[in-house]
């Protein structure tokens, strides 16, 4: 049978049912375990080590694949706006793995809140892991990690995690890392504000900080942005402290800890991205210790380079599709 609930422990659940932003836990993941929220999707879903329900997807090609690509979104968004990126790497021959972050999309969680900037990493690994498990012809052939945006980063941070968590890649993707974001949307006001509301109220949201897609455009198609800001499984709500704490903080890690990046990859920026600075991934990418690293910028482009218009994302798919060819031979 269960410990008993003390006077204390009743308290306190009844004061985080009244304020909850006082929590830095999510709200779901303080309870008991429960089944996945949506029936639809329940094969889907992954019940994460803090029990929250993690939504997945998966793309395979028509026939047997010839590599892995576990591919990691960026900040607000979710993974199944990547079906035609998938669709297009299944044509080549590549099996796609993806999942909703935690507090994204169909996952659940408070929206865009993260105790721990790891958390997402660790939610990845235990789906990879999950992943090679269920099919082990897919552990035998090469692997890359494919991230966008935000997911750029968590790739960095997950492929500095790799070696001590034992798992191996043939190279990683970046496309638009957040490396570094405009001074103008994140000024030393803001950073005070979120340093100190992190800890105290670290979920309620900044109502005039909404992070740089509220002010810049994400492509040069109207259409693609007018979609975006429409999309209901799309955070559109202010930045919470302790996700931006959280953020900036690792983007300042990835930084600095450049020297102990030394995975084989491909670094693509748009030109003219003003949400994900070029400036960082250069930087990045000029610290780095690997000895196989390729950094392309297509020059004019915005930020989402695989939904930009025909002659922006038609120099991202040929670069991107060309790295891998000469990549997929190596051992995972």
């Amino acid at each position: 049978s269960s410990a008993p609930i003390s006077k204390r422990q009743r308290m306190a659940s009844w004061l985080l049912s009244l304020f909850p932003n006082l929590s830095s836990k999510h709200t779901l993941a303080m309870g008991a375990k429960r089944l996945p929220p949506d029936e639809n999707y329940a094969k889907t879903y992954m019940q994460n080590k803090e029990g929250l329900w993690i939504y997945t997807q998966s793309w395979r090609p028509k026939s047997a694949p010839k590599g892995v690509i576990f591919l990691v979104h960026g900040l607000g968004e979710y993974c199944d706006r990547y079906q035609h990126v998938a669709q297009m790497l299944n044509e080549k021959g590549y099996a796609v793995f993806s999942l909703d972050h935690q507090g994204h999309g169909r996952s659940e969680g408070d929206r865009v809140h993260v105790e721990s900037f790891r958390d997402y990493c660790e939610d990845y690994f235990q789906y990879i892991d999950r992943v090679l498990k269920a099919d082990a012809s897919l552990a035998k052939l090469p692997r890359f990690l494919y991230g966008h945006s935000m997911g750029g980063l968590i790739a960095i941070h997950m492929g500095m995690l790799s070696q001590e968590r034992g798992v191996k890649w043939t190279g990683m993707v970046l496309s638009a890392p957040a490396l570094y974001i405009d001074p103008k949307t994140a000024g030393p006001l803001i950073l005070k504000v979120v340093s100190f509301l992190s800890w105290g109220l670290p979920k309620v949201p900044i109502p005039w900080e909404k992070g740089p897609a509220a002010i810049f455009p994400i492509t040069h198609d109207e259409a693609t942005n007018a979609q975006y800001h429409a999309d209901p499984l799309i955070y559109h709500g202010g930045m919470r402290p302790r996700f931006t704490h959280e953020i900036l903080g690792s983007m300042k890690d990835a930084g600095g800890r450049a020297g102990d990046f030394s995975l084989p990859y491909l670094c693509i920026h748009g030109g003219e991205d003003r949400m994900t600075l070029p400036q960082g991934s250069e930087d990045w990418h000029g610290r780095t210790s690997s000895k196989d690293k390729k950094r392309v910028v297509v020059e004019g482009a915005f930020h989402e380079l695989h939904n930009e218009t025909p002659e922006y994302r038609a120099q991202w798919s040929k670069a991107v599709l060309e790295w891998l060819a000469s990549h997929n031979s190596a051992p995972a």
